[in-house]
């Protein structure tokens, strides 16, 4: 699925989106490149996001953006268009003037010299639509929000600048001096330090008793809030893609965690094993998402 970043202050779920391997990539003059990238082919977790339901009008009031979705640095750069072309969603981004801002400056090598080309977004879902069998995606986000636009290392892992190995083959072909690597360590402590240690302060949550406790689909059941039906019913997608589950059992998990209502004609209950496999997704993707 598409990963989960954060919750902004409204309490509403953040998501990255990682886009395909077509992405086009062109440099434009001294501090300037421009991204395209195809939102209309299923990402590798299978899930797509429809262009045209693509919400710009927030994110032109404050085009930035970021280091690989980190909300806590300052902004690496800015878009100084972003529209939606034949399915595609095309930016071009201007980073600040050399000297400026040591992280921007070593996005700006690596990116200027094609080293790096890959790109992601941040954005709030609104309205999605699960596919029916195989032939469709997964999930389809029919209606986004975008908040941000990332540049990142390897879609789907934002969690680095750039690999180790990546930085030391910049380093060896001269796209980066040792000097470069050193101020942006340097900036990203002064600038950032407190701000993210009372980041750290506020977020630090006592993992609850239920989460440790849950030992059968019922106590599950009791434990499962509402704003969470969408991630469970993907889990247990996924269990069934794996062939851990099948279609039947696929299905009684889903009428068994989501009401009476749709408990229309039960089957006899799996066997225990799958059970447990089941609750222990759930219980990971619970962690996952609430950031225990």
């Amino acid at each position: 699925m598409a990963h989960f970043l954060r919750k902004d202050e409204a309490g509403n779920e953040v998501k990255g989106y990682d886009f395909s391997n077509d992405t086009e990539f062109k440099v434009i003059g001294d501090n300037e490149i421009e991204l395209i990238g195809s939102t209309s082919a299923r990402d590798r977790d299978d899930e797509v996001i429809v262009a045209e339901g693509i919400n710009l009008k927030n994110y032109k009031k404050n085009p930035i953006v970021l280091p690989a979705h980190d909300y806590w640095q300052p902004a690496i750069g800015r878009a100084k268009s972003v529209k939606l072309v034949d399915g595609k969603l095309a930016f071009r981004i201007e980073f600040p003037e050399d000297g400026v801002n040591p992280v921007a400056d070593i996005y700006r090598k690596l990116y200027k010299s094609g080293f790096m080309k890959a790109s992601s977004i941040g954005f709030i879902p609104k309205t999605w639509d699960f596919g029916k069998g195989d032939k469709e995606p997964r999930r389809t986000y029919k209606e986004v929000e975008l908040l941000e636009i990332s540049l990142v290392s390897v879609p789907a892992n934002p969690q680095a600048l750039v690999t180790e190995k990546g930085i030391k083959e910049a380093l060896s072909k001269g796209i980066l001096t040792q000097n470069d690597i050193e101020r942006a360590e340097n900036y990203n402590f002064t600038k950032t330090q407190q701000t993210q240690e009372e980041k750290d302060e506020a977020s630090i949550i006592e993992i609850p008793s239920w989460l440790k406790g849950i030992k059968s689909i019922k106590d599950l059941v009791s434990e499962i809030k509402s704003d969470m039906r969408d991630e469970i019913k993907s889990v247990i997608l996924d269990l069934r893609d794996k062939g851990e589950l099948t279609n039947t059992e696929a299905d009684h998990y889903s009428k068994v965690l989501f009401g009476p209502a749709e408990l229309k004609t039960p089957i006899a209950v799996p066997d225990e094993k799958k059970t447990a496999q089941v609750i222990a997704a759930v219980q990971e993707t619970l962690r996952k998402e609430l950031n225990l």
